[in-house]
């Protein structure tokens, strides 16, 4: 199967050959890389921002494609975005959790180009384990900026964006799910691992009991990805067959990102 991996870090100690060889152990044919702010610090490592992510590309252009990071509380966030569009971005990644409510009217003019730019946006939707560096002494990251409830207005203001609610919300799926089945430009992106250990394939056992208590879940706008934390084929395949979905695993691991990241054919 032609696996596109929709979500996925890189580390700062990461090299593109490493890279490579993991996509090919697991039959991956191409990954999205998302940019992170360098502020940001997760298990005491960072990760890569636009300029260092945009220059790994070169190795592989025809395998790697990558976001464009942006924080919305910069006065120059339009400006990174048209620079990083015009260098191929193929989506805008948000990370709400570093101190802003993404529906800030303010932030609308950014929007407004990111909707005539024609690009998706993957936004972090639910809880964040990660801290800051630097700044004041207990500087921390902080979840409350990324549940999803927050999109809940901008999602209708720019119906022409296509949102990827990364993590799916988690643990709030049940607004998540709501969006999604109410809305066709929201897409839930779900990454790691299927088994007891995966943090967002938990949407699967909540969505199990919940049925007839929440919104349907739309199996035609889930989106795969690792998040460069795991990678479980055997357990999502064995999810979407146990609920009767199973025909919907080619869009699940690689249709939906093709269409919506705009990639060539595989």
């Amino acid at each position: 199967m032609d696996r596109i991996d929709a979500h996925r870090h890189l580390f700062n100690h990461e090299k593109p050959e490493e890279v490579l060889r993991q996509m090919d152990r697991h039959g991956i044919a191409r990954s999205i890389l998302m940019p992170m702010p360098g502020s940001l610090d997760f298990l005491n490592a960072s990760m890569f921002g636009n300029a260092e992510v945009f220059a790994f590309l070169k190795a592989r252009p025809d395998r790697l494609s990558s976001a464009v990071y942006l924080d919305l509380r910069e006065p120059g966030a339009a400006e990174e975005l048209r620079r990083y569009a015009g260098l191929g971005a193929v989506a805008v990644k948000l990370w709400p959790p570093i101190g802003f409510f993404p529906d800030r009217p303010e932030y609308y003019p950014v929007y407004e180009e990111i909707e005539r730019l024609g690009l998706p946006v993957m936004i972090h939707t639910g809880v964040t384990d990660c801290g800051l560096r630097g700044g004041a002494a207990r500087s921390a990251a902080n979840s409350k900026f990324s549940m999803p409830i927050e999109l809940d207005g901008l999602i209708r203001a720019f119906p022409r964006i296509t949102w990827i609610y990364a993590h799916a919300g988690n643990p709030d799926f049940a607004t998540a799910i709501h969006h999604a089945a109410n809305h066709a430009n929201v897409c839930l992106n779900i990454n790691g691992m299927a088994d007891g250990s995966g943090w967002d394939a938990r949407l699967f056992a909540f969505y199990e009991r919940m049925q007839g208590a929440c919104a349907p879940l739309p199996w035609d706008r889930l989106m795969w990805g690792t998040d460069n934390i795991g990678v479980d084929f055997e357990n999502y395949d064995r999810l979407f067959e146990r609920a009767g979905q199973g025909k919907h695993l080619p869009a699940f691991y690689s249709g939906n990102a093709r269409r919506v990241f705009r990639l060539p054919p595989g």
